[in-house]
């Protein structure tokens, strides 16, 4: 699985990729074919903005969701 992370008005952080990486992790076995997956955090005023956008083959699945916590928006947005 190839995982691109985008970061936008926000450091890059090695917890914050690792976190990404275990998750991905647990959502490759739904998927047949290898996919790519473009992960977005952003961070508008004072709600962590979390984007996710999943393709295989022909199909694309996006998800997008904020909070006061980067981590808790990643995760719902899982």
């Amino acid at each position: 699985m190839e995982v691109i992370i985008t970061y936008r008005h926000i450091e890059s952080s090695p917890g914050l990729q690792t976190h990404v990486e275990q998750k991905m992790l647990k959502l490759k076995k739904f998927f047949i074919k290898p996919i790519k997956a473009h992960v977005i955090f952003n961070v508008e005023n004072s709600r962590h903005v979390a984007e996710i956008t999943l393709s295989e083959n022909h199909n694309s699945f996006y998800a997008k969701d904020d909070g006061h916590d980067m981590y808790h928006s990643l995760d719902r947005v899982i």
